[in-house]
């Protein structure tokens, strides 16, 4: 079997209150570099931009029942299934119909069913953390497709890419610097095609799940998108000036509740609603199976500042080596079919007084 090679990039995010806006250029020279490594992790070639890190080379019965206001509740298991046929399942891409061209650099379009197919998958990750669902504004398509073909063109991904690139436009370059971006998205599964790769955010350059934590932004209401056979561009950085109706008590990947096993990564994270004075500096993380034994695991560095506030880490036992190279999923085959994964964030600071979350993951076939 050949490895699966997908690069991802996520943008950085700079705060002004609560707008979010694309930084400068003498921002982005001011906040940091593109960073572009030949390391191979995990199996993936990881480019991302951010900070200097030192030398760089080359479902009507779940929605009715209000899940913006049962906020920490998990679903029914009947709940669960219904939404996962409607929206998961449902979204599942065999090939990307795409009247584009790289040789006469033309962006081409998308059919609705793809588009329909992309938002309900985002909206799927979404609502299993009882978040506001987004929509897809065509107003914002246009970008993010043309910075598809430019990566396609180059088979290079970018958020600053040079006017040297083929196919290079100013559509192009505006959608790849507001735009999560992904290269060999097909590789994937049909199943685990569009959008999954980024809630998965393979490689040790997101370690604080940058493009997941986009998609499960609490304040997030429109994007748009853009894709090729090939490539994938989800078009996030616009202002968020438009409340959300709901928020939830908290955001975590797995959620709280029914998770079906090729959805569980190796990256897990804990965020609370963007909004809140947060402190997880003196955190304590506790994780234990169905028998109540703690569960090996590294907790990364906060990344603070950024969206929604977060802490992530790294399950240590759940996949080899291998498994991570090769984007293998084996935990039916390992028992954790049925079992039960506890996790207990406590000592957190939520507006000065000290607060605990605990939610149970479920783990189904």
């Amino acid at each position: 079997m050949k490895k699966i090679w997908l690069i991802v990039l996520v943008i950085p995010v700079f705060l002004a209150s609560s707008v979010l806006r694309t930084p400068s250029p003498k921002e982005k020279e001011k906040k940091g570099r593109l960073q572009v490594y030949n390391k191979v992790t995990s199996g993936l070639k990881v480019l991302s931009f951010g900070e200097d890190l030192g030398e760089a080379s080359s479902c009507p019965s779940p929605l009715e029942r209000g899940w913006g206001e049962v906020t920490g509740q998990a679903f029914t298991l009947q709940e669960f299934l219904k939404l996962y046929h409607d929206y998961y399942l449902a979204s599942a891409v065999d090939s990307m119909p795409w009247n584009g061209s790289v040789e006469k650099c033309n962006p081409g379009t998308l059919t609705q069913e793809i588009y329909d197919k992309a938002e309900k998958r985002i909206n799927f990750f979404r609502l299993v953390n009882h978040l506001p669902k987004i929509t897809f504004n065509p107003e914002y398509h246009k970008q993010p497709q043309a910075a598809a073909m430019m990566m396609l063109a180059n088979n290079n991904l970018s958020h600053t890419p040079p006017k040297t690139w083929k196919c290079y436009s100013d559509d192009a370059a505006a959608g790849a610097s507001k735009s999560c971006l992904s290269l060999n998205w097909n590789s994937y599964s049909k199943e685990k095609s569009i959008v999954t790769g980024f809630m998965n955010d393979i490689g040790e350059s997101n370690y604080f799940c940058g493009h997941r934590r986009w998609l499960l932004y609490s304040k997030a209401t429109e994007v748009g998108y853009g894709a090729t056979p090939k490539t994938e561009a989800i078009f996030v950085a616009y202002d968020y000036t438009k409340p959300t109706l709901t928020t939830p008590a908290f955001i975590a990947y797995p959620w709280d509740g029914f998770v079906p096993y090729t959805l569980v990564f190796s990256k897990w994270s804990f965020s609370l609603p963007e909004g809140l004075d947060v402190d997880f500096s003196k955190v304590v993380v506790s994780i234990k199976d169905n028998l109540g034994k703690q569960m090996p695991f590294k907790l990364y560095p906060q990344k603070k500042g950024y969206l929604d506030p977060t802490i992530t880490w790294q399950m240590l036992n759940l996949f080899t080596k291998d498994e991570e190279d090769y984007a293998e999923n084996n935990l039916d085959k390992k028992g954790f079919i049925g079992k039960e994964i506890t996790v207990k964030v406590s000592n957190v600071l939520v507006n000065k007084k000290p607060k605990s979350y605990q939610y149970v993951v479920k783990i189904i076939k």
